[in-house]
């Protein structure tokens, strides 16, 4: 991936949640409600997620691995992510949403390394991901309680709407200043 696709990428996935908070009415509001406890929510983003880290330790070098079998390791975390929908069902839907942050902001923390200033929005939107998603990782009754608080009043929304829009943005208007590779 390049660094322009990346910041229309990230901005494609950011201001689509930002358009939906600041026009969404009902629908928007009672996903986010029911968000944290969906079975299908969980099954995308903690399925999802841990999908993506069993394919990236299946990647691994041999140097990685710490002299760990592959098959060990990969039964190890699949089996733990599979308990994880039987054990842990509450809030895995956030937990899910926190790994594939930190998986994404690694993606995306690559694709811009060596590219200073041009990657400077999104090395600060990965930073952003990876302080919420360590947050909501180990604590995600707090994604549950913003949400609460954030659909208490419609203002809220709409102001966090245009926060994720801005963010959204600011990554599209950074596309524009990465100079084009000469061939």
């Amino acid at each position: 991936m390049t660094l322009s696709a990346a910041y229309i990428l990230l901005g494609i996935v950011l201001s689509l949640p930002g358009l939906a908070l600041v026009w969404g009415g009902a629908p928007v509001q009672n996903f986010l409600r029911q968000f944290p406890r969906s079975f299908p929510a969980a099954f995308l983003c903690f399925g999802g997620g841990a999908a993506w880290f069993l394919w990236i330790v299946s990647q691994l070098g041999e140097a990685d691995l710490a002299g760990f079998p592959r098959s060990w390791l990969l039964g190890i975390f699949g089996v733990t992510a599979i308990l994880s929908f039987i054990v842990l069902k509450d809030l895995l839907a956030v937990r899910g949403l926190a790994v594939l942050l930190l998986l994404s902001a690694r993606v995306l923390l690559d694709v811009g390394y060596m590219q200073l200033p041009y990657s400077f929005v999104l090395a600060l939107t990965c930073y952003l991901f990876v302080v919420l998603g360590i947050w909501w990782g180990a604590a995600p009754y707090i994604f549950r309680d913003w949400s609460g608080w954030i659909l208490e009043k419609p203002l809220r929304h709409r102001l966090v709407g245009l926060l994720l829009l801005a963010l959204g943005l600011a990554n599209f208007i950074s596309f524009a200043f990465v100079p084009t590779p000469v061939s």
